[in-house]
């Protein structure tokens, strides 16, 4: 049978132990203004005694209106959001600016449980400001229970909302661009991997509208390309995406990505069949995250995930300062060595 927990003291038993004024002991602890030594030591030996630790941040952040917890809704599994460097490279930079601004992250999943366990979960947790660093579907239910609590919300362009402050980049320019590219260099038989949950689902609901767009724009340049949906968006979901290709018999020149991961992926399938990137077939990614181990280095659309955490971390700061506004990301065309013009055999 477990142990009973010992008494929680509070700093009241520590004011009656050491015989001060509450305010005396709080100004010992938060240390905004000195206090005599013998009354410091006295209040500190009490504490001792009590194994009392100070008093609790949360509470003392709540009387003030802040809590310094900033909810961070990720989409998909939470493992997603660690396993894919772009994502942590955004919330790197999100924590990062909001450390230096006395706040911190709560990384919580948008996705996995029912629309009402997710409100249940969020309505207890003293949230300044909410934001969707990484796009994706959000519940309405979410959203609304959100909305209601009149906190900043900041989103990369989804969830659409007209009070959501959005750091939009541009999905389908970005694509378009990584499209132009390849078209530029002769290549007129693609293929398009596309991120996950682009198809709507039996309620209707897109979970990566992002995806969406990124298809959009990469159609605008190659109408007839051969579009595949990866399991995941990772180097084994570009992996088993290309070999859907190899498997149907598709005769490509370029295989683009809408991950950097999955167009690792797609490098090593284009390997495993004795061809080679980008002699036989080009591949381009997007994202603009490390590779080292890469040979050679990826063509792709560098969006600077830190920097992207950096501003929205500065959008939420701004908002709960007063100042509400939606900003633009740019992203930079990087050309690797992963892409180049189609084998001269390819249209013969």
């Amino acid at each position: 049978m477990p142990a009973p927990l010992e008494p929680r003291y509070t700093l009241k038993d520590v004011v009656d132990r050491a015989r001060v004024a509450i305010s005396t002991a709080s100004l010992v602890f938060s240390g905004k203004r000195p206090v005599a030594e013998p009354t410091r030591e006295r209040v500190l030996e009490a504490a001792a005694d009590l194994d009392y630790g100070g008093p609790n941040p949360l509470a003392s952040s709540l009387q003030q209106g802040r809590s310094g917890i900033i909810g961070v809704f990720a989409k998909g599994r939470l493992m997603n959001s660690f396993s894919d460097p772009f994502a942590v490279s955004i919330l790197d930079g999100l924590a990062q600016h909001l450390g230096q601004n006395s706040a911190g992250i709560l990384l919580m999943p948008a996705q996995g449980a029912g629309q009402d366990e997710l409100v249940r979960r969020t309505a207890g947790i003293p949230l300044d400001a909410v934001v969707f660093p990484l796009g994706g579907y959000v519940s309405s239910a979410l959203l609304e229970h959100l909305r209601h609590r009149r906190i900043p919300l900041v989103g990369t362009g989804y969830p659409e909302a007209d009070d959501v402050l959005h750091l939009r980049m541009g999905e389908r320019g970005a694509a378009r661009a990584i499209a132009q590219h390849l078209y530029d260099l002769g290549h007129r038989d693609v293929a398009l991997i596309q991120l996950p949950g682009a198809k709507p689902n039996a309620q209707g609901d897109v979970m990566n509208p992002e995806a969406l767009d990124r298809t959009a724009g990469f159609l605008e340049v190659f109408p007839d390309a051969l579009v595949i949906t990866a399991g995941e968006s990772s180097s084994e979901g570009g992996y088993e995406a290309s070999e859907r290709l190899f498997s149907d018999s598709h005769s490509v020149t370029a295989i683009a990505a809408q991950s950097d991961l999955m167009a690792v992926g797609a490098v090593r399938s284009i390997r495993a069949h004795g061809l080679s990137t980008p002699a036989d077939i080009s591949v381009a990614g997007s994202d603009g995250i490390d590779l080292p181990w890469l040979v050679g280095t990826l063509t792709t659309i560098d969006q600077r995930g830190q920097e992207k955490g950096r501003t929205i971390a500065d959008m939420v700061t701004s908002a709960l300062a007063g100042t509400r506004e939606n900003r633009e990301h740019s992203f930079t065309l990087v050309q690797g060595t992963s892409t180049d013009a189609p084998p001269q055999h390819a249209h013969a």
